[in-house]
């Protein structure tokens, strides 16, 4: 068996056009948005007449 050593590197930072910026900031978005809902707009309707805001908040 060899003897093996391990190193310590950092994380190279994102590109420009790294996917993970967009992602970011939608997840955030995202979850401003659905802590902006209040309890008396769950029964809401939404564009999809089989939900309401309840059920697509799931």
């Amino acid at each position: 068996m060899e003897p093996t050593t391990a190193t310590t590197t950092t994380p190279a930072p994102f590109g420009v056009d790294d996917p993970r910026h967009v992602f970011g900031r939608a997840v955030a978005v995202g979850t401003a948005t659905v802590a902006a809902v209040r309890p008396d707009q769950l029964d809401g309707p939404t564009p999809c007449s089989e939900m309401d805001v309840r059920h697509l908040l799931g």
